[in-house]
């Protein structure tokens, strides 16, 4: 069992402040992949830092496989194991290096590759580890439609105990034979693919939201019985008392010892009694019927146009990128273009956004630039301008983090945010400022679903100009309207081309 199994046995986490952030966590995994599905910041890597020993739970045991890898999110770092792994000519080695498009030289310019390009170093290594349990923490971030399918294939491949983390529907349902879905303070596991999943989820919430109001309406019933009964016990008890008889009123007094003797004027009492019964009974079944809590999502971005027509202009050219350089024609944006810049992994997007920030028309402080990767120097530092801001403002930014699926108070417990917590927050720190132009490199990384469909309709509703680098079509398609494409013109040499994204 010691090299087969994965078992959570009432594990609890707790961070420096008071809020536990999993509680009394049971589970049993064996091998295949198990997805970890859950909104930004409800304990997903905590899970995965916890099962490969990265973290120490505030209680409860875990039993582990006898050997563990865990794949971080960020690619700030290159993997302890790279030389090693570079020096290796085994039979798995090479195949992986082939699989991922691993070249030799990568080993000596980590900092000069992409994140697509580290990613897939990240995940090559820890497959050729070999290691019991596999954690990957949001492994397809980063990677074109190309490097994800090679990425998920190797995956595919793994034979051990699997944890990965993703918000990516289409990669947890290739994967996975099952899911864990984290609520805070619940954990569920179920069967299949997370579409299978969710499908499951909602149909139980949408049962538990008809319980709920069935029985409210029947406790409203009941309460309103109650409250009649014990005005009739009142009107009862009345009717039996002698007080205020007159002395010699002798019929009254007979009619009211008849009664008494009867016992016809207790019932009022008795049934009131009866029906409080019955009502806190159903009180008893109320709360353990549990809705889940809804957050209201979406924010907007206080924009507007930029005054100058032309807000930025860049001759045509080129710049280098490794090994071969980039060409470009002249780049000229208006204040209302819309554009989304596409290519592989390693293309050279990022530098080109660089170089277009160098030649802007306008005041820096007119400009949102967020890029693809937040780094844990730049999530520290977000995390503590947070707490160094006035507090209305403060408030007004933590209201706005929880319009896009985050819980505030597990922010401010924070020192070091996930990326996906991080790049929310550096979205809500710009949106209390009047932008004219926004440049988002791959802004979908990291987040959750409903954060993904509040910035799309924050950015559709944007009167200014737009950069969104991404590889997520559907997301382009619904924010841009021009797409300028890197592709590959010669050995050694890339070109811009410009088109129009299709209706």
């Amino acid at each position: 069992m010691l090299d087969t199994s994965l078992i959570f046995q009432n594990i609890s986490y707790i961070y420096s402040g008071t809020l536990p952030l999993l509680h009394d966590v049971s589970f049993h995994l064996t091998a295949g992949w198990t997805g970890v599905v859950g909104a930004n910041g409800v304990g997903k890597t905590t899970l995965l830092k916890l099962a490969c020993s990265r973290l120490v739970a505030s209680g409860g045991s875990i039993v582990r496989p006898g050997s563990v890898y865990y794949v971080e999110q960020r690619t700030d770092h290159l993997p302890v194991e790279a030389a090693e792994f570079f020096a290796s000519y085994d039979r798995a080695a090479c195949r992986l290096r082939g699989k991922l498009g691993i070249e030799e030289e990568w080993m000596g310019r980590w900092s000069s590759l992409s994140h697509g390009e580290r990613k897939r170093l990240q995940i090559a290594i820890a497959l050729w580890t070999a290691p019991a349990l596999l954690a990957v923490d949001e492994p397809t971030n980063h990677l074109d439609a190309e490097a994800k399918e090679l990425v998920v294939s190797s995956l595919t491949r793994f034979r051990g105990i699997g944890l990965i983390v993703s918000h990516d529907r289409e990669v947890l349902d290739e994967l996975c034979k099952q899911c864990l879905y984290l609520n805070p303070p619940n954990i569920r596991l179920r069967p299949g693919g997370v579409s299978q999943g969710l499908l499951e989820e909602e149909r139980e919430e949408q049962y538990a939201v008809d319980q709920r109001a069935l029985l409210d309406a029947e406790y409203d019933k009941l309460r309103k019985l109650v409250i009649k009964q014990r005005d009739e016990s009142v009107r009862s008890e009345s009717r039996s008392s002698k007080k205020g008889l007159a002395r010699h009123d002798n019929d009254s007094r007979g009619r009211i010892n008849a009664a008494r003797i009867s016992g016809k004027d207790a019932i009022p009492g008795r049934m009131a009694k009866a029906f409080e019964s019955r009502l806190t009974q159903l009180e008893s079944v109320r709360r353990e019927v549990v809705v889940k809590r809804r957050y209201e999502v979406g924010i907007e971005f206080l924009g507007t146009r930029a005054r100058k027509r032309l807000i930025a202009s860049l001759e045509g050219g080129s710049y280098r990128l490794d090994r071969r350089e980039v060409t470009f024609p002249s780049i000229v944006m208006e204040h209302t273009d819309r554009i989304a810049l596409t290519g592989r992994n390693g293309a050279g997007k990022s530098t080109l956004i660089s170089l277009i920030l160098e030649h802007m028309n306008i005041r820096a402080d007119e400009v949102v630039y967020i890029p693809q990767e937040v780094d844990e120097e730049m999530s520290r530092a977000t995390a503590l301008r947070l707490h160094s801001l006035p507090e209305a403002d403060r408030g007004r930014a933590l209201s706005l983090l929880s319009r896009l699926n985050s819980r505030p108070e597990r922010v401010l417990e924070s020192e070091l945010l996930s990326p996906g917590e991080a790049r929310k927050l550096l979205l809500c720190e710009r949106l209390t400022t009047s932008t004219s132009v926004i440049i988002l490199d791959e802004p979908t990384n990291h987040l959750d679903l409903p954060s993904v469909r509040a910035l799309e309709a924050a950015l559709a509703d944007f009167k200014g100009a737009l950069i969104i680098v991404s590889h997520d079509r559907q997301f382009l398609k619904n924010v841009c309207r021009t797409e300028w494409k890197i592709e590959k013109g010669g050995e050694e040499v890339f070109t811009i081309e410009r088109v129009f994204l299709e209706e």
